[in-house]
């Protein structure tokens, strides 16, 4: 029998392995490198600090990915027993179908206690020190935050343009500047060079120019038009993009609500001073993630006995599966979250409907299995 169980476990881990270090290596570089890699690999950032910031994704991407590799893992493993007539088998020697399912049982119990500790503490973890380490990257080297022949957003009537970044001497080249005053003269910045630094305070940018020319021109006297040339001025300025960075460094002592363990969410839907509408968001949050973390366990009982029905285009009969079992799941997950807002569910119920939802069709489906 121990043979037989090794046999099925080997058939569903094979696939998840495979299928989990794909699912994870294009999540990573759609979602990580995509977006980031631009921006911080060929921006002067060591690949250290890039093997950094993919530790501190890949948490929050495995959550996901784990489950929906060992759905498709379940479904392959069993579709092939099926279609190799191995399940028509052990039926007719007698093995009970709750012997075969054992093995994807026990495979989605212990996935089922990894992402219990994923979601409880690693992932919050993971959540807050990518924050950090993004925020403390700016704010160290805010050229990572500017873009090359490109104009700023107009930040308190300043704009700034960038013609060429230097990303091993952090150094800008070409810059201008406009400056809009209603009741002062507009100013006109140019530059050949600068560096752009964050004060000590960590609450002011400022930008060191070098060899320019200060413009200045008053609409109200369009006779009086001055310039003045410089080898090396330092001015405060505005940019948004920057700036956003600086107001999220100086919150950084407030843990957001994902950053939050699950005890810590629990502490504060508890504490008699929190507010109703905040309650009910930290319980939607507990409820959300202790579900997700089941997610393996229900998608093993629903996704072992479906495998085994029969059907001719078994090529294509996992992936139908597995795709119809996430829409049905996440399909759920949305409107019972909807019901939840407004008060028809309870917020920690509402979102374990699509886990009792498939767990129990699962059940059926494997007792419907055994019987025939």
């Amino acid at each position: 029998m121990r043979v037989l169980q090794k046999h099925v476990a080997k058939q569903i881990l094979t696939p998840f392995a495979i299928a989990f270090t794909v699912i994870t290596f294009l999540t990573v570089v759609g979602e990580l490198l995509h977006e980031l890699a631009d921006r911080f690999l060929n921006r002067g950032l060591a690949l250290s600090d890039m093997a950094l910031l993919i530790l501190y994704v890949l948490p929050s991407l495995i959550i996901y990915t784990l489950p929906i590799a060992l759905l498709f893992a379940t479904l392959i493993a069993f579709i092939q027993l099926s279609q190799d007539c191995e399940i028509i088998a052990m039926k007719a020697a007698g093995i009970p179908m709750r012997t075969v399912f054992a093995p994807a049982i026990v495979i989605g119990v212990a996935a089922t206690i990894l992402l219990l500790a994923f979601h409880a503490a690693i992932s919050p973890w993971s959540r807050r020190e990518l924050r950090v380490f993004i925020i403390e990257t700016i704010l160290e080297k805010p050229v990572l935050a500017l873009s090359e022949q490109r104009w700023t957003r107009e930040t308190k009537n300043m704009r700034i343009f960038v013609g060429h970044i230097d990303d091993e001497r952090m150094l800008l080249k070409d810059i201008n500047i406009l400056m809009k005053d209603e009741d002062e003269p507009h100013r006109t910045i140019v530059a050949e060079s600068g560096r752009i630094y964050i004060g000590e305070d960590r609450r002011r940018i400022f930008l060191d120019l070098d060899d320019g020319s200060l413009h200045e021109y008053d609409r109200n006297r369009p006779d009086r038009y001055s310039v003045t040339t410089f080898q090396r001025l330092t001015i405060p300025v505005n940019i948004n993009t920057i700036d956003r960075y600086v107001k999220r460094y100086n919150r950084l002592d407030r843990i957001r609500d994902k950053e939050m363990s699950l005890g810590q969410i629990a502490r504060e839907a508890l504490d008699h001073d929190t507010r109703a509408d905040e309650r009910r968001d930290l319980l939607k949050l507990f409820g959300e993630r202790t579900a997700l973390a089941f997610m393996p366990l229900t998608f093993v009982l629903i996704g072992a006995p479906l495998g085994i029905i029969p059907h001719k285009a078994r090529r294509f009969y996992g992936l139908a599966i597995c795709a119809g079992m996430l829409l049905v799941y996440y399909s759920l997950l949305i409107a019972d979250e909807t019901l939840a807002k407004r008060d028809f569910l309870n917020p920690v119920i509402a979102m374990w409907v699509p886990n009792l939802f498939l767990g129990i069709a699962g059940v059926a489906f494997m007792i419907r299995a055994g019987r025939h």
